[in-house]
């Protein structure tokens, strides 16, 4: 994995520290004196979801494309239904307007109830 960033020690052989994508990384040693040690005060690392990774890299390849937008559009159902009511739509004389009802099919197999609405009207 190669770092993003490296941050070199001022003195010869001493620390250093690489940004990667998993985080900072302080590595080597330092010499004072006698002992050697090294002091780690804030180890910190960015968390990142492989989905927003993901939404990313796709909207940088595709910036032109603008896919970063969430919204979606009216599905294909939805524009037939909008081009049925708009091809249907018509004003009376009275000024108010009338639509046919968008049915999915245009032939509609209803069947004859009027005995039934008879019988029960006369119950």
């Amino acid at each position: 994995m190669e770092p993003g960033r490296v941050i070199h020690s001022p003195d010869e052989g001493g620390p250093f520290s690489m940004k990667t994508k998993l985080g900072w990384i302080v590595s080597g040693y330092h010499r004072s004196g006698k002992h050697a040690h090294i002091n780690v005060n804030r180890v910190q690392g960015e968390k990142v979801s492989i989905d927003k990774m993901l939404i990313n890299m796709y909207n940088r390849d595709f910036q032109d494309l603008n896919l970063s937008s969430t919204k979606r559009g009216p599905s294909r159902e939805d524009t037939m239904w909008l081009k049925k009511v708009h091809s249907s739509c018509t004003q009376t004389s009275d000024g108010h307007y009338e639509i046919a009802l968008p049915f999915r099919n245009e032939v509609l197999d209803v069947p004859n109830n009027r005995s039934l609405a008879l019988r029960d009207w006369k119950d």
